[in-house]
């Protein structure tokens, strides 16, 4: 008994643990795109598109940073664009300038990453600009110093104030994209995925009923509702399983036994702004004896329990009830399809 349930707990701790030694625990975040000449850009990201339309530092902020960085590529011994610029801002009015050039070589490759800036046609010079108070990050992307010019001249609060124009539509997208015309600002593409689906798909596992490891099969209808950024917001439905004992008594196989267990089921998402989240929920029903075999239960007991669902595997931990006296304790996990 203890060992089967000890190896349960490890099978449901393992990918929890892993998650928690993985770096890759991205939360997704809005961005508003000004395309300037060219291939020239500026990103403004933040935690939501409200939060970047009502942003007023923009311009003050993208000012003292191009002083301090033509200051400081002034001074410096390689006067090309750097690669990649960060700089910081504190909340306490403390700065902070970090530059990269081109013979930086000890940053690692990422394929995506990369996929990613063919595919949006940016320039390879990337200038960052935190705003530590505000939590807000703008991306200036250039060529060569004639674009940065391009930038400091650029009127961004017209820009927000373009899209803050437009708040109704542009609060439901995780991306907007405008370009600058000689006349203002032209709206020329906005991002967002919000769907609802209803899904029928298999379910299979194992579950363990008091001390006795039990398949488990059968499928499951559910309401799914997604945000805008395609991540589950929360999920209803039903599920049928049909649960299988087996009898080895006496040294040899004698008869499986099965029991069809009827649940509704509702999870909701713990974070759906972030890639790696999890959901969480109830589940409750009954379990009835198969038609065409015989059951373990009888008298359709009740079973109740609590789900968490990570990355496709949903874990539940539960009872099968039969009187305030007369509970069986149950642990399973279910694959991902």
């Amino acid at each position: 008994m203890k060992h089967i349930l000890f190896m349960c707990w490890v099978g449901i701790a393992l990918p929890f643990t892993s998650a928690a030694q993985n770096d890759d625990h991205l939360t997704l975040n809005d961005t508003l795109v000004v395309k300037l000449t060219g291939q020239t850009q500026v990103r403004v990201i933040g935690e939501s598109m409200l939060k970047i339309i009502s942003y007023t530092r923009a311009d003050s902020l993208k000012n003292v940073f191009i002083n301090d960085f033509n200051a400081a590529l002034s001074k410096s011994e390689n006067k090309q664009l750097p690669v990649k610029v960060f700089y910081l801002i504190h909340p306490n009015g403390n700065r902070r300038l970090k530059m990269k050039q081109e013979e930086y070589a000890d940053e690692a490759f990422e394929l995506g990453k990369e996929v990613y800036s063919i595919t949006e046609n940016l320039p390879k010079h990337e200038l960052n600009l935190f705003d530590l108070h505000s939590g807000i990050l703008m991306q200036f992307y250039v060529n060569d110093t004639t674009d940065l010019k391009e930038i400091a001249d650029l009127n961004l609060l017209a820009a927000i104030n373009f899209a803050l124009a437009n708040k109704k539509e542009v609060k439901r997208n995780y991306r907007y994209d405008m370009v600058q015309r000689l006349d203002g600002f032209t709206e020329v593409k906005k991002y967002r995925t919000r769907y609802e689906t209803i899904e029928m798909t298999p379910v299979a596992g194992i579950t363990l009923v008091g001390n006795v490891p039990t398949p488990i099969v059968g499928a499951s209808l559910h309401y799914n509702y997604r945000n805008k950024y395609n991540q589950d917001v929360f999920k209803t439905g039903i599920k049928m399983s049909g649960y299988f004992f087996t009898d080895f008594s006496g040294g040899k196989f004698n008869k499986v036994y099965s029991n069809t267990g009827y649940d509704l089921f509702f999870l909701v998402n713990s974070n759906p702004r972030s890639k790696n989240s999890f959901s969480y929920g109830l589940e409750g029903g009954f379990i009835a004896k198969s038609p065409k075999s015989d059951g373990v239960f009888t008298g359709n007991p009740g079973h109740f329990g609590f789900l968490l669902e990570y990355k496709g595997f949903q874990y539940s931990f539960g009872f099968i009830h039969y009187s305030k006296q007369h509970g069986i304790p149950t642990i399973g996990v279910k694959l991902p399809f």
